[in-house]
């Protein structure tokens, strides 16, 4: 699907080639609007009829009359209040979405003011607050009858003292604006834009605000909106026609963001009527039908997630929501279950529904590979998903082997069944394992993290040439395959954590957790007891794992092992001692203290060697200063590190980057970078970007001494580098201290 403007995301809309935007602020925007696409449509509004029967009216404002609006509001703004508008300021705005909302808020900021938009259902205390919070002194209302003090009064039982800003006086619109404001707009001419304003806003001065619910603190929270952020960072991306949305969401809340992101590709934004109706899918209907009888079309539908369910209640708005091109929710988290459903009710005949995944060609455009089914993977009770079908096939091919199953939804980590093949039907079921284990390690390196399967986790099935019912395309039946064998895989599991290990002498704990550790990794080398075990390989699936295979070595009165228990220890040799204290009904003091640690590896990196090649100042920094500058990039392989490596390689500043990346040779350093860069759809390094020409992908390992360079590499790049840019950091919240330093402090 090409970007549009509804879906297109600030980070999107940033990598776009565009000029700058020629407004600083929402004012200038209007402007700019009016006169670029003047008589295209901006908004439009719906008038219900008073009875069932009788069509709805709609009104419909282009951009020309939308600036009008918002200069003849302002006008009879200054009118009103003369000289306690002439000093910018914050004004609060309680009213209903509706079009006397739209302009009263556009004409204050035309006024120069940010303005305070207050959600309607607020209680009169957070009114109150609110207004105490943002120094308000003018509030304008459209409820006359609401049970609404003034907030200086309502203060009083706050926390904050109303003598801490000055009183707030309340004005209700309908004395300032006309009741019928639209047809106002439409029958009067422009205003000459003479207003005397308080301020000429600029990109970074506040727009307006919305606010919190307060249901956490108790109390409404400000949340500002710039200028920049409100019109400057969204993309322009027109289309003809123009493609409308519309919109459930009040003004008050996100229903202004709707209209700016239409607005700023030259498109119209339809406002549910919420001033005068009810939200229902039979009044949302009816707008629909109103925009249809006119002979015109909504392409894309906002709302929050609890209209979208009142929708797919109704045959008639399922009717209108698949013909749309595109249905938006935001505001809260759609279920599930709902958006599975929605999202298949615009297949009439099933076509398209068949859950098949493709992925596109490395090298050709416009060209898919077959991958799999999604409704044949396997979800992990973390969230995490794999496609077990290839890792069966690698693994079926083994001469040893007749068929693997790999299963694992609804737990943890996988495992798989291996299914002998006639000729080594007699073969023991060590003997099975340590056949295969070769292949299991390489697929293991080749796989996802939470797509592993560890050694203790394969388990050996007898030949029978029917094990597996296949369909006949000659793809697993998953479903009744993991019925068949459900005892089996239920004892794989089970096995872990209620073996008899509990029997075995304190001597041999060692030996036991370096074997478990040794097979959930998949090493062909056991850890030594003081190898740190994150570097050595054990990730968080893992520690899962490794916690399950420790609580066979206790009695089964001992209490839960700590779900952290594998990253405090973090080597065998505290792991042994842990599982040894407890065993004998001990508590286990961690003797290394995390302050004390942090202190000696603060003294320890705090002393600089000076390099031959690269003499420093005190602070660690060169003495080099002329441009052009030099990078010492890490992390280029992670989503942030591709971007960073982008715009160096791009900047006219930046003469050389190096980047130092884990890999087996530096062309396999090389590809990881590539395969970073193709994912955040950004130019390759054998492409013909200009920038190229700057990057060096150098094979590294951070945690060693000089970085795992040579010493004249490490020379060189010591005695060139300007900048040195470390964003290899492990994100694994986790992980203790002891851990996180041979990675990411260690090595340089």
């Amino acid at each position: 699907m090409d970007t549009n403007y509804f879906i297109c995301t600030l980070g999107q809309a940033a990598a776009l080639d565009r000029e700058e935007p020629k407004f600083n602020n929402i004012n200038e925007f209007i402007d700019h609007q009016a006169e670029g696409v003047g008589d295209k449509p901006a908004v439009g509004f719906f008038e219900p009829s008073k009875d069932r029967k009788s069509p709805w009216k709609r009104h419909v404002l282009d951009f020309s009359s939308l600036r009008k609006g918002s200069l003849s509001a302002a006008n009879l703004l200054s009118r009103k209040f003369g000289e306690k508008l002439r000093q910018r300021q914050t004004v609060g705005l309680l009213c209903p979405s509706s079009p006397t909302f739209l302009f009263a808020w556009l004409g204050l900021m035309r006024l120069g003011h940010a303005v305070l938009l207050i959600a309607p259902q607020s209680q009169p205390s957070a009114i109150a607050h609110l207004c105490m919070e943002c120094q308000v002194s003018i509030l304008l209302s459209d409820y006359p009858d609401k049970d609404l003090k003034s907030p200086e009064h309502q203060s009083r039982n706050t926390k904050t003292s109303s003598a801490q800003h000055p009183a707030c006086s309340i004005f209700h619109l309908s004395d300032i604006l006309p009741t019928d404001i639209l047809h106002t707009i439409s029958s009067s001419a422009t205003p000459q834009p003479t207003i005397p304003t308080a301020h000429n806003p600029t990109q970074t001065d506040t727009a307006y605000l919305h606010h919190t619910s307060g249901t956490s603190s108790g109390l409404p929270k400000p949340i500002p909106q710039s200028h920049r952020a409100a019109v400057r960072v969204l993309p322009h991306l027109p289309t003809s026609p123009p493609k409308a949305t519309f919109t459930t969401t009040p003004l008050y809340h996100g229903g202004i963001a709707d209209c700016f992101r239409a607005w700023a590709s030259d498109a119209p934004a339809w406002l549910f009527p919420g001033h005068a109706l009810p939200i229902t899918a039979a009044n949302v209907n009816a707008c629909l039908r109103t925009v249809q009888q006119a002979g015109e079309r909504v392409a894309y539908f906002a709302s929050v997630p609890y209209v979208l369910q009142l929708m797919a209640a109704d045959a008639e708005a399922m009717q209108n929501l698949r013909g749309m091109e595109l249905v938006g929710v935001g505001g809260a988290a759609l279920p599930a279950e709902a958006g599975d459903r929605l999202a298949k009710t615009n297949r009439e005949d099933g076509s398209f529904a068949t859950a098949d995944l493709v992925v596109p060609h490395p090298e050709i455009e416009n060209a898919w590979k077959y991958h799999s089914r999604a409704d044949s993977q396997l979800t992990l009770i973390t969230g995490k998903k794999f496609d077990p079908a290839p890792l069966e096939a690698a693994i079926g091919a083994s001469p040893f082997l007749d068929d693997a199953l790999i299963f694992g939804s609804g737990r943890p980590f996988p495992g798989a069944l291996l299914f002998r093949s006639k000729d080594f039907d007699t073969t023991s079921e060590q003997e099975l394992i340590d056949s295969v284990k070769p292949l299991i390690e390489q697929l293991n390196e080749e796989s996802q993290d939470h797509a592993r399967i560890p050694r203790n986790m394969l388990i050996p099935m007898p030949h029978d040439p029917s094990a597996l019912e296949k369909s006949s395309k000659g793809t697993v039946m998953r479903g009744s395959a993991e019925d068949k064998y459900r005892d089996q895989i239920e004892h794989a599991y089970s096995k872990l954590s209620t073996g008899d290990g509990s029997k075995l002498p304190d001597d041999e704990v060692p030996r036991f957790i370096t074997d478990l550790v040794e097979s959930t990794v998949s090493k062909s080398k056991a850890p030594a007891e003081n190898d740190d075990l994150f570097a050595f390989g054990v990730d968080s699936i893992a520690c899962m794992q490794i916690r399950h295979g420790l609580r066979q070595l206790l009695p089964k009165t001992s209490p839960e092992l700590p779900l952290s228990v594998v990253e405090d220890c973090g080597t065998v040799k505290r792991l042994n001692e842990f599982v040894i204290k407890l065993r004998h009904g001990e508590s286990f003091a961690d003797d290394e203290d995390e302050h004390d640690l942090m202190f000696k590896l603060a003294e320890k990196y705090s002393k600089f060697e000076e390099s031959s090649a690269n003499k420093q100042t005190a602070h660690g920094t060169t003495t080099r200063t002329e441009a052009p500058e030099v990078v010492v990039l890490t992390g280029a392989t992670g989503a942030l590190g591709a971007h960073i490596l982008h715009n160096y390689r791009r900047s006219d500043t930046t003469s050389k980057v190096y980047c130092l990346v884990r890999g087996a040779d530096e062309h396999a350093a090389k590809e990881r970078v590539n395969k970073a860069l193709s994912q955040k759809g950004l130019p390759v390094l054998n492409s013909s970007h200009p920038g190229n020409s700057k990057v060096a992908v150098l094979q590294a390992q951070l945690g060693q001494p000089d970085l795992g360079l040579s010493a004249a590499t490490y020379e060189k790049v010591a005695a060139e580098a300007t900048i040195i840019m470390h964003v290899a950091w492990s994100v694994n919240f986790r992980m203790r201290l002891r851990s996180f330093e041979k990675d990411n402090i260690a090595g340089g």
